[in-house]
């Protein structure tokens, strides 16, 4: 009888360990099930090693999110959050496979090419295969900038592309300098070329140079 009630004392503890990995499966899924819509196409869910699960109290109520910096599909990670009286926090490891359309390049392509349409070809296939930052529309692609040569067929990734230039050595642009309740307007020479965002050297007219940052509308704002 002893050996019995040990027995049953033994199941019982390891039902009860066991009991965090079930909940927090079926918080994964209901939680994958809430995302499948905002998936660029068909998806499905891996759900890596829960053994850590063995060390956690058991929890009713259990909040899933993407960890902080991880990417929305492939080898990624969730957090998923006991928000009961146990208060425990777990890192899972997941793959989310989705068959999508993403961009290669047509042909092989020179650095310094700004993309058209004829340098781009749709392919499908999971993404979860594929480079992090593959690009999968051609509006993030179209009239960029290769960093680098690109062979024929590759995966087109975002790294591999730059703004184009809108200001070329040499052009006239305005500067603003903007401080504390004043606004200031000049004129300058460009001394690089330079896209939006990026950080400009101007030589103002007076000779002295300065940096400011490139505005969407070719100005030079300084700060």
């Amino acid at each position: 009888m002893r050996r019995i009630a040990l027995i049953i004392c033994w199941l019982a503890s390891n039902t009860a360990l066991a009991q965090p990995a079930r909940v927090i499966e079926r918080a994964i899924h209901d939680w994958f099930e809430s995302q499948r819509a905002h998936l660029p196409g068909p998806a499905q869910i891996e759900i890596g090693a829960l053994a850590a699960t063995t060390q956690l109290a058991p929890c009713a109520r259990i909040a899933i999110a993407l960890a902080p910096q991880a990417r929305a599909f492939g080898a990624t990670q969730l957090v998923a959050r006991c928000l009961d009286a146990a208060g425990w926090r777990l890192i899972v490891p997941v793959t989310i496979h989705v068959r999508a359309p993403y961009l290669v390049t047509a042909r092989s392509l020179p650095a310094g090419k700004t993309l058209e349409e004829a340098d781009l070809l749709e392919a499908t296939g999971d993404l979860a295969q594929l480079p992090a930052n593959v690009i999968t529309a051609k509006e993030q692609a179209l009239g960029r900038v290769t960093v680098a040569a690109l062979a024929a067929g590759q995966p087109l990734r975002q790294e591999q592309l730059r703004a184009a230039p809108i200001i070329q050595p040499g052009q006239s642009v305005r500067v603003i300098l903007r401080g504390a309740g004043f606004t200031v307007g000049n004129e300058g020479k460009a001394l690089a070329a330079a896209a939006v965002g990026q950080t400009l050297k101007v030589r103002l007219d007076n000779g002295q140079i300065i940096s400011g940052v490139v505005q969407p509308d070719g100005a030079i704002e300084v700060r």
